[in-house]
């Protein structure tokens, strides 16, 4: 079932690419803060440990400089604006095409997806907040990063506290595996979304408890493909740096270009970095709604 499922979500990707079209707007927001959050860690896990004091154009300074430069060409203003429209981005975007994706597999209707996704509009956000309180994805690059970056993540205190959250977040994980597709696509006893945003909490559980072993299997897939973004910062990163160090090594740009230099190629690079992860997504959403409603008409394990 679990091969089979994923060769079907490849087919309807590969068929429909009104799916790789509604993810791109869905996961923009989403794929530009998962690449600052992991080059942010990458910075300071350099800055804390590479001696960056003469600057040398070394790979490593390159991406110091970056985040030096990012930071300290941002405005108050122009901070406030980036924060407003990332909030936009995901208080609407994320919430609608979501919504609109699993529509457009059931119906293969961009009009249809539409108007249910705006249907189902505060059942999706309520059921995507409470997924965000209870399994926080980003907390082994947000809390794990602070704690490093002022030397007390060897203290044995933090090291429980990591692994009572850690436990608590991979629990929550498995048992609302599916939250986010029963929100759009089961009925509920109940009109309030608040509530039906509860239903689907528990319809999720009732299915990952049901079926353990798949649904283990896809979780470490979702890890898998969350890894991604790991790649991508790489990619988007570390590419156009060697680079330019390779450019400047032959007198083909200056000191003073190298950076801006360095941003045009990054900024080409997550353009691109973004619609391939957009395809990636569309693929996994597909086989998330596939897997879970096959799940839901299958025996126990």
């Amino acid at each position: 079932m679990f091969k089979r499922i994923l060769w079907e979500s490849l087919q309807e990707v590969a068929e429909h690419p009104m799916l790789v079209r509604i993810a791109f707007l869905t996961w923009f927001v989403h794929t530009l803060a998962s690449f600052w959050r992991f080059g942010y860690t990458f910075y300071v896990i350099l800055e804390k440990n590479v001696d960056i004091s003469s600057i040398e154009w070394t790979l490593w300074e390159y991406i110091k400089a970056i985040f030096d430069v990012a930071a300290g060409k941002l405005s108050f203003w122009t901070t406030v604006s980036i924060i407003i429209a990332l909030a936009i981005g995901y208080v609407f975007l994320y919430p609608i095409g979501h919504g609109m994706m699993i529509s457009y597999i059931q119906d293969h209707s961009g009009v249809k997806a539409l108007r249910s996704a705006l249907k189902k509009y505060f059942t999706i956000t309520i059921t995507e907040w409470l997924l965000a309180a209870v399994t926080f994805g980003g907390f082994h690059l947000l809390a794990l990063r602070y704690f490093y970056q002022r030397g007390i993540l060897w203290n044995i205190l933090v090291e429980i506290l990591i692994l009572l959250v850690a436990s608590f977040v991979l629990g929550c994980t498995f048992l609302y595996a599916y939250g986010n597709i029963a929100a759009v696509t089961d009925t509920f006893d109940t009109s309030r979304p608040a509530d039906q945003a509860r239903e689907a909490l528990k319809h999720s559980s009732h299915v990952a408890v049901s079926h353990p072993m798949t649904t283990l299997k896809f979780m470490l897939l979702s890890l898998f493909l969350e890894l991604r973004f790991f790649v991508t910062t790489i990619v988007v990163i570390a590419i156009p740096a060697f680079l330019v160090r390779v450019a400047l090594q032959l007198w083909i740009v200056s000191n003073e270009s190298a950076v801006a230099t360095v941003m045009i190629c990054i900024g080409l690079l997550l353009i691109a970095s973004i619609y391939i992860n957009s395809i990636i997504d569309a693929f996994f959403t597909v086989y998330r709604y596939k897997l879970y409603n096959e799940l839901k008409q299958t025996p126990e394990e």
